[in-house]
């Protein structure tokens, strides 16, 4: 059968609508991808119309051309909007405005037919107007088809208010000077709908006709005038009983037929707004062809992924390109329209906000629009050099509302780990330090509040009020956050050349997320959740279903009463509380086996909420107790269940896209582990799926692909897989797949696979653990900002995120066929604490034990330096040890063994010197103790043993052969280099198998 791509029309099978009704409060207009200039129909159903337009039968109260889209909050933008109908000319004379209907609570209409496709919106309304719109980046194009009846005359009305209802300071002026056309422009102040302060927003209309009349309204007083300005103050009001307003009336001739307007907006002035409409729209090309650009980017931005149709759901497509599209309508590209300070760096805006596209918004752009997401990266560190922090969440130049951690954080991370290159990352490092570091004098809208508290007691407090004004609330959540953005920052640090003080703080930290684990609480039989605690380290028991469907009641919102847990339950938030450290938390649950019940007893008691982002994590949390197929069983079972396409059918607000990008995930057959270079696997809902690489400026370069063999409805499970025709037992990528053109072929079965993706190491997997057997993106290669790779190549191991690649350049040495543990769950922290020297990096909160820790990492240093064995070739660089140490086991989460008294931390501290006493211990006292007793006899052995992976026993280099047993030869002369993966020699799972022997 012949495979049936559809990336060609991938823009004519996006549906608008989806989301316009309900909590999606999606924006349906016309727009380019990122665009500013969002032209679309507004309604007066104030429930659903954060989007402007709502598809029901609501009335259309105008035509406005900003919006945002997915917001939560209050309604933002919808500035100026204006509004076309038909006076009755019987009533009066040609001038006269009695039968003009103007006033917002009287004007409403209804639509006979509404179109819209991505870059284009059309409306039929009721009054026998047609309206057609198209937008570039900053003008809001219109054209208006006009009824022909005897005594009518078409005229419209430009107005000081947003989709707020609000009475806007400001002005609008009409000037008529043309003879072929009219000019009216206008500059208001405005209120974010999510955040503090005010804007100020300029707009400039060109009609292409000429006005027979104008007239000016204040409230309800009409009157003859060119300039119509409101009083200062900006009210806000109940639309109910809301008065006229402010505006200005035009009339037009009544033989007026077609009209066109070109709104360009800016928020730096009206000259510049009325400049736009001369740049992006001038008289020289038609609205047609305005039209036909907007699609064509649409189109562009869309076929990024390519899928085969062929036996695929009848919908499916259609529901990809429809989540896709959703993506990148936010945030929008303000370049050029910021007056708050001049940059040559690209400007963003309309984060509707970090919190809520960190999982799933954020990592899809990286592969379907890779410039855009740098620009935007740019963006927020430009916001970073001069607002003083990293932004959370932003709106119309304001500062809006942080919601839990500092998550661009881990947006900065999540593009780091995956080689993107065009971001100053040295300037990042120092942003995302900032916020781990610096309390903010308003945590309310950016950086973290409870910073000192956080570190001091490696938790925030439920009843710690800090030193930073802010919303003290929310603390189980953000304490879960500040530990994963601690994470990204921790990966960051150890790359970028940071001091092992700073390094080794942030992989504390990022074990925070342990000191609000309740090991005690139950609840319907299964113990330990995440908690809140007071300052004195008691918890304090919530009901674990508070804030889930099965318990809506008491609110987990942003606000005073609203709890320690934001958005979602504490059941959802105990299996998302790490995601950088799963191997931990499935340990905390009771192991693999109790982990699935709970999964399982979580979503089918509905304590799960698939309407808010926290919980998108949890549904792919399976991979991590070896089950991938469950992950792909409940994802295809909630996608069913609560997205489709129809304009109701998404569970929450589409948040810049959250929603529909899980959607296009999971139709893709992935899920990507925001912060790491991981992409969990589940079967996609197609044959076949192709990634374009970059921004498709190179056709010559080869999508990556997954390939799916035996794909029916029936067959929903992955059988086994092979990657560039290697057999791969993994089930997870790296972002490599993408940057090389691999193919992922998958092999699905109506039952699950008993051993693809199901192996769980018996105990923490160390050393060449998780090797992947991709090609890395190689830091040369992907990332151009000073100061991005290690100083030091990393001794015997190269970093990779996710895990590591051993590699021993052979030379003229013999061949010894080497094998490594390969982990095939999903790699995670915490898989264990390195031996002896490395172990300084378990800092405590007591002074004293962090002390003991690093007397005894220099004394351990010392004592291997001096040994008087043969390190000849022994060039190990001990820093990088460390960073490989802290990297590959991301964090020790020791935050809580200084609390009480430093016990457990004294414990490690005596094992740790045991060892060392061990790994020392000279060749001749070990094999008296070997010749003594079995006891004596197993120290000798774990002495070779720890020797051998520590490479401390080389031999000296010598002309003569070796004697003795072979096995027990030291490795000399091994390299390693710090090489990608696609330098390897072919070999089993991308491992070199050469190991040099002297």
């Amino acid at each position: 059968m012949q495979p049936q791509f559809v990336a060609n029309a991938a823009a004519s099978l996006a549906n608008l609508f989806v989301g316009t009704t309900g909590p999606g409060h999606v924006f349906a207009g016309a727009n380019i991808p990122f665009g500013l200039a969002k032209p679309v129909a507004d309604t007066n159903n104030r429930t659903s119309n954060l989007g402007g337009f709502t598809t029901d039968d609501s009335l259309i109260t105008g035509f406005s051309h900003t919006h945002d889209s997915g917001t939560g909050g209050s309604r933002s933008l919808g500035n100026f909007p204006f509004f076309a109908g038909i006076c009755d000319a019987a009533e009066g004379s040609r001038g006269s405005f009695e039968g003009c209907t103007y006033g917002y609570l009287d004007r409403p209409v209804a639509r006979t037919s509404v179109n819209a496709t991505p870059g284009h919106f059309n409306i039929a309304l009721a009054n026998g107007i047609i309206v057609d719109m198209t937008a570039t980046r900053r003008v809001a194009s219109y054209e208006l088809s006009l009824p022909v009846a005897p005594g009518h005359q078409p005229y419209m009305v430009f107005e000081l208010r947003d989709l707020n209802v609000d009475e806007i300071p400001g002005s609008i002026e009409v000037d008529t000077s043309s003879e072929r056309s009219t000019r009216v422009t206008g500059q208001g102040t405005f209120g974010p709908s999510f955040g503090h302060g005010d804007y100020k927003s300029y707009f400039c209309a060109k009609l292409d006709a000429p006005a027979q009349a104008v007239r000016i309204f204040e409230r309800d007083q009409i009157r003859e005038a060119f300039r119509v300005e409101c009083p200062a103050k900006r009210e806000r009001m109940d639309s109910g009983s809301m008065p006229m307003g402010y505006g200005v009336i035009l009339k037009f001739n009544q033989d007026l037929l077609r009209v066109r307007v070109r709104v360009g907006m800016s928020f730096v002035s009206v000259d510049q707004a009325c400049a736009t409409i001369t740049e992006e729209a001038p008289d020289s090309i038609t609205h047609r062809e305005l039209r036909i650009e907007a699609s064509s980017k649409w189109q562009k931005a869309l076929s990024a992924v390519d899928v085969d149709v062929t036996d695929a759901d009848p919908d499916a497509a259609s529901l990809l390109y429809t989540s896709i599209y959703r993506s990148m309508i936010s945030p929008q590209n303000y370049t050029g329209e910021n007056p708050l300070w001049s940059s040559s760096a690209p400007y963003y805006d309309s984060y509707y906000c970090i919190w809520d596209s960190v999982h799933t918004t954020d990592p899809l752009l990286n592969i379907i629009n890779p410039r855009a997401h740098v620009e935007m990266m740019q963006s927020m560190l430009d916001i970073y050099e001069h607002e003083g922090f990293l932004p959370d969440c932003r709106m119309s130049l304001c500062k809006g509302f942080t919601q839990g951690g500092s998550n661009a954080d881990t947006v900065l991370g999540d593009a780091y780990m995956k080689g993107i290159r065009g971001v100053d990352w040295s300037l990042a490092l120092q942003a995302v330090r900032k916020d781990g570091e610096v309390n903010p004098p308003d945590f309310t809208v950016e950086g973290r509040g409870n910073i000192d508290g956080y570190l001091s007691l490696g938790y925030v407090a439920l009843d710690d009020r800090g030193k930073n004004r802010g919303t003290y609330t929310r603390s189980v959540s953000r304490t879960l956050e500040y530990a994963a953005n601690d994470f990204s920052i921790a990966l960051m640090a150890s790359s970028l050349g940071s001091d092992q003080e700073v390094l080794g703080r942030y992989v504390r930290t990022s074990g925070s997320w342990k000191n609000v684990w309740d090991p005690n609480l139950q609840h319907d039989g299964f113990r330990g959740f995440v908690m809140p605690r007071n300052k004195r380290g008691d918890f304090q028991a919530i009901d674990p279903t508070r804030c889930s469907p099965a318990n809506p009641a008491g609110g987990c919102f942003l606000g005073d009463g609203g709890g320690e847990f934001y958005e979602t339950s504490p059941w959802s938030y105990s299996f998302t509380a790490a995601p950088h450290d799963m191997e931990s938390l499935i340990q905390l649950m009771g192991g693999p086996e109790t982990f699935i019940k709970r999964l399982d007893h979580m979503f089918d008691n509905n304590y799960h909420d698939i309407g808010n982002e926290p919980g998108f994590p949890a549904i792919f949390a399976y991979h991590y107790a070896g089950a991938p197929h469950r992950s792909t069983l409940r994802v295809r079972a909630l996608l069913a269940e609560y997205y489709g396409l129809r304009s109701d059918d998404l569970p929450g607000n589409d948040d810049s896209g959250a929603q529909g990008s899980l959607v296009a995930w999971s139709s893709m057959g992935m899920f990507p582990m925001a912060g790491q270079d991981v992409y969990l696997l589940v079967t996609p809902h197609f044959r076949e799926v192709r990634f374009r690489q970059g921004d498709g400026d190179d056709p010559s370069k080869p999508p990556a692909v997954i390939r799916c063999h035996g794909f029916s409805r029936r067959n929903a499970y992955i059988q086994r897989a092979s990657l560039n025709g290697r057999p791969y037992h993994k089930s997870w990528i790296q972002h490599s797949f993408f940057l090389t053109g691999s193919v992922l072929e998958l092999w699905l079965g109506p039952v699950p696979s008993e051993t693809w993706g199901r192996v769980i190491p018996n105990e923490p997997v160390q050393g060449p653990a998780a090797i992947e057997d991709l090609p890395a993106a190689d830091p040369t290669k992907y990332r151009d900002a000073p100061g991005t790779l290690p100083k030091k190549p990393m001794g015997r191991t190269y970093r990779k995120p996710g895990g590591f690649v051993k590699r021993a350049e052979t030379g003229n040495e013999s061949d010894e066929e080497a094998s490594y543990d390969v982990r095939v769950v999903p790699p995670s922290a915490g898989a264990g604490v390195a031996a002896g020297f490395l172990a300084y990096h378990v800092a405590t909160h007591d002074p004293a034990d962090a002390a003991m820790y690093e007397l005894a990492s220099s004394a351990a240093v010392a004592s291997l330096r001096e040994r008087p064995t043969a390190y000849d070739t022994w060039d190990i660089d001990l820093s990088s040890a460390k960073n490989w140490a802290t990297t590959r086991f991301y964090s020790t989460n020791a935050a809580d063994l200084g609390r009480p008294n430093g016990v457990l931390a004294k414990l490690l501290f005596i094992c740790i010197a045991v060892l060392l006493l061990i790994t020392t211990m000279p060749e001749s006292w070990a094999h008296r103790l070997a010749g003594r007793s079995r006891t004596g006899e197993s120290l000798w052995l774990l002495r070779h043993w720890l020797r051998r992976r520590l490479r401390l026993d080389r031999k000296r280099p010598s002309s003569s052969s070796s004697q003795g047993d072979e096995s027990l030869l030291p490795l000399t002369n091994v390299r390693v280099s710090a090489t990608q993966d696609h330098d390897l020699e072919e070999g089993s799972l991308g491992v070199s198998k050469k190991t040099a022997i002297d």
